[in-house]
């Protein structure tokens, strides 16, 4: 396999600052090339990977080095859309970057504009049309659904531009996100801890569940995503399920099964399966690999707690984490009620209540201003960062010259979205 990795080592956010995606043949040895020499000299962990020298059909290692990645930067030229490991990794990006906080797309734009990426020009739309011909339909809408979504992300544009000039641009805001990112997960590294004990990962004669509980906002998922990103290569299978609970409420319980046998096996799915068939499916595979998953946002729908149970079929030493906001939903009689569970290994389930987020001490200056300007009054604001919570603050030092108490019942009408999500 063909790949480059610079400056690698572990940390709590993933193995990786960077995941560099590309067509070789349209940057392999320009753009793409002096991109990953500039990020490596500034000391940032990047992992580029060149499809066109791969010689076998494994993507799985690739796939793990994109979920180990805090910052996926994929590299949209004339004939990226003509690869299908291109858009495989970039379905894995726009999966893992999805509603989390790990994992932040930041698309450069070689020589195409967005509409060629959104699929609104032939460019895009003809590469896609021809995968059509030779594979499943379902597959290649799930690229072009990435592709769409990729390209409405604020990126950078390269045509008639200072390539040495864009590159330092990308390498400064790039190096300015992965501070930040270590700035938010100060705290966080002992709740690691934790949950790795209760894993005991080591241990093969079981099959383990832990829940990791409590109320929103806390970084339950952020949690999830640095255990998984340190221990899913000490399994022969590995897959993040992220935002079930939106899933659940959109009716995509089909393809979060789709998701987790790609993963877990490298194995499409019929066009017109459903949902008992998919379970099928994963109970049969399931039983014979030691296998780590995450379910990530788990609420009481059925068939997700149907498809958590068949879990229990897991080979042993497999583990399996929960997040969720409601512990109680999960009965240890709901992922343990299995004949063949019983019969074969013991289940164990742990729950793990996230009792608090780890506070960002920079942020006790602006927190203390909030609460002097509000009057004092038991609001709760959310958590946001220390740019764009003096952003805010300025708005409301000009709203609330007044007494606040007065002010408050009018905010609606004075101040824009932003501030108003705060409360």
């Amino acid at each position: 396999m063909a790949k480059e990795e610079a400056n690698s080592g572990s940390a709590s956010g993933g193995n990786y600052d960077v995941f560099l995606s590309f067509r070789g043949s349209d940057t392999r040895n320009t753009f793409a090339d002096c991109l990953f020499i500039f990020m490596r000299n500034a000391g940032i962990r990047i992992y580029r990977d060149d499809e066109e020298l791969r010689p076998g059909e494994n993507i799985s290692e690739i796939l793990w080095a994109v979920r180990s990645s805090q910052i996926y930067i994929p590299i949209f030229s004339k004939n990226y859309a003509s690869s299908r490991w291109c858009l495989r990794e970039l379905t894995c990006m726009v999966e893992e970057s999805y509603g989390q906080l790990l994992g932040k797309i930041l698309p450069i734009f070689y020589d195409v504009d967005p509409r060629d990426v959104k699929l609104d020009t032939e460019l895009y739309k003809s590469a896609l049309m021809k995968h059509e011909e030779e594979l499943d339909y379902t597959v290649v809408k799930t690229w072009k659904e990435a592709l769409t979504k990729a390209a409405k992300i604020k990126g950078w544009h390269i045509k008639d531009q200072r390539q040495g000039k864009v590159i330092e641009d990308i390498v400064t805001d790039v190096l300015q996100m992965i501070e930040k990112r270590k700035r938010e997960l100060v705290g966080i590294d002992n709740y690691i801890k934790d949950i790795k004990k209760l894993l005991n990962y080591c241990d093969t004669s079981d099959v383990r569940f832990i829940i990791i509980h409590g109320i929103g906002g806390i970084e339950k998922t952020t949690l999830a995503k640095a255990v998984f990103n340190q221990l899913s290569p000490q399994f022969e299978g590995h897959s993040f399920l992220s935002n079930i609970q939106e899933s659940s409420s959109c009716g995509d319980i089909v393809k979060m099964q789709r998701k987790l046998v790609a993963d877990l096996f490298g194995l499409p799915f019929a066009k017109t399966f459903n949902f008992d068939e998919g379970n099928n499916i994963i109970k049969k595979s399931i039983s014979k690999k030691r296998v780590f998953l995450v379910f990530d946002g788990m609420d009481g729908n059925d068939q997700f707690l149907q498809l958590a149970k068949h879990c229990t079929s897991c080979g042993s030493g497999s583990r399996i984490i929960i997040t969720a906001r409601d512990n109680s939903i999960f009965s240890v009689t709901k992922l343990e009620e299995s004949e063949e569970n019983i019969s074969i290994r013991s289940t164990k389930v742990i729950p793990y209540e996230m009792k608090k987020m780890p506070f960002d001490h920079d942020l006790g200056d602006i927190s203390r201003e909030f609460v002097k300007l509000t009057g004092r009054l038991p609001l709760v604001i959310r958590n946001q960062s220390e740019a764009k919570g003096k952003s805010i603050l300025k708005t409301l030092e000009k709203v609330f010259h007044q007494d606040f108490h007065q002010k408050f019942k009018i905010i609606p009408d004075v101040v824009g979205h932003q501030v108003k999500q705060i409360f």
